[in-house]
């Protein structure tokens, strides 16, 4: 459930009052309605709308995982104040997908980032210190393909180890006063998770949630670019069977294939 609340005149008032829950994909939808991608949905609200929106999502996820320690999300003016804006929303930066296709030279790739698949169908997010979700990667070194700038990305972020990293195409990013930039989109298989450690170059030691592909850009709220590329992941490997959303334990995990 989510909370959101605005200033009156004598405090904070409750505005909004939210819940949701997950359905199966091959639920139909009521009489009158039609099913969208959340991406879609958010990218045609109004900014406020779409934070809610977005907001509801993210807590549905995260207390299925965890039904012992569900609290209430509290918005104000439909945000959640504990969690900063991201640089999309400081930069206002604009996002368009390019799947299966890499950058022209005259667009510099500025970070690499993985959709690391599990043998369940789950992909691995991570979560920062104020639960801000992303996917392991980072920006290139210098000589680095991109296949080992994630590979280096995901063993220091999530202590991930991969198998040969697959590209599934490009996002170009537009901020204002920056020339146009590429961030580049590969998806891989996860071979196991290691012990959680802190980043070595941040000191941040990030959580570690496995969510099944279809549901991943409910937690990412990454709009329309983030349903085509977990669509284009799940087209990739349509045959792993999907397991429920989870916490990756302190310890670690070792998959095998069933």
């Amino acid at each position: 459930m989510a909370i959101d609340e605005a200033e009156g005149y004598d405090g904070p008032q409750t505005v909004h009052v939210m819940s949701a829950r997950l359905s199966p994909s091959s639920a139909p939808p009521a009489a009158g309605h039609r099913l969208t991608p959340v991406g879609q949905a958010t990218a045609a609200m109004t900014p406020s709308a779409a934070s809610r929106l977005k907001a509801v999502c993210r807590a549905t996820i995260l207390n299925t995982m965890s039904p012992t320690r569900q609290e209430p999300l509290r918005l104000v003016d439909g945000r959640n104040l504990l969690q900063p804006a991201t640089k999309a929303e400081r930069t206002r930066s604009r996002f368009t997908w390019h799947p299966g296709l890499t950058p022209p030279e005259e667009i510099p790739v500025h970070q690499t980032w993985g959709w690391l698949v599990d043998p369940h169908g789950r992909v691995l997010v991570m979560l920062d210190r104020h639960g801000v979700p992303s996917l392991p990667g980072g920006r290139p070194e210098a000589g680095e393909s991109p296949c080992e700038t994630l590979a280096r990305e995901a063993e220091e972020e999530v202590q991930a180890r991969l198998s040969t990293p697959y590209p599934l195409g490009y996002q170009q990013v537009r901020e204002h006063g920056r020339a146009p930039y590429a961030q580049l989109r590969l998806g891989a298989l996860l071979r196991g998770l290691d012990s959680a450690a802190p980043d070595r170059d941040t000191g941040e030691k990030y959580q570690r949630v496995l969510v099944p592909a279809r549901q991943a850009n409910l937690l990412l709220g990454w709009g329309p670019e983030g349903d085509a590329q977990a669509h284009a992941v799940s087209r990739m490997w349509p045959s792993l069977a999907t397991r429920p959303a989870q916490y990756v334990p302190e310890t670690g995990l070792e998959f095998t294939e069933e």
